[in-house]
């Protein structure tokens, strides 16, 4: 009888510790709630933002290139993304690219010594559509502030639920 009872409660705490895990974190709809939004690879915004993702609820995204780098050309990629069995799937078909301009001298916003000035931005489609397939850490809080992401083995700072708050 006694054996039994632990059985039963051993078997109860089995079960509250798995709703108590979260599913929305477990889940993939919880994963895709969670994601959309701007995600940056470090905490704080300085002049401009770090890499970061911008994951859209109908299935877009858009990857942009630190914007405190004048020297870039490849600005950012966009395209679709998905989660998978726990693992984010990303298509990008379009790119953003910096044509043009000159190097001079940078400003006092930007990290390089030089950046191109008076470049033109262009979109292009890329194809065939290069597909990429990434894990997923659990999303963590840190600082009782921000939520955290480890995308492809690198972390990254929630810094909006709005994936529009910071458009380029």
């Amino acid at each position: 009888m006694i054996m039994k009872n632990y059985f039963t409660i051993y078997a109860v705490l089995i079960i509250v510790s798995l709703y108590a895990a979260s599913p929305a974190q477990t889940t993939d709809v919880g994963i895709k709630r969670e994601l959309i939004g701007v995600w940056q690879n470090s905490k704080g915004v300085g002049s401009g933002l770090t890499d970061n993702y911008q994951f859209l609820s109908d299935g877009r995204f858009q990857f942009n290139y630190n914007q405190m780098d004048g020297t870039k050309r490849l600005l950012s990629f966009s395209g679709f993304w998905n989660v998978q069995r726990g693992m984010l799937y990303l298509h990008a078909n379009r790119v953003a690219l910096l044509i043009g301009g000159k190097w001079v001298k940078a400003s006092g916003s930007i990290a390089t010594e030089y950046e191109i000035e008076g470049g033109r931005v262009t979109k292009k489609r890329i194809s065939p559509v290069e597909k990429s397939v990434l894990d997923i850490s659990a999303f963590q809080l840190e600082d009782e502030t921000y939520t955290t992401v480890k995308i492809g083995g690198e972390k990254f700072w929630k810094l909006s639920s709005d994936p529009g708050a910071f458009e380029n």
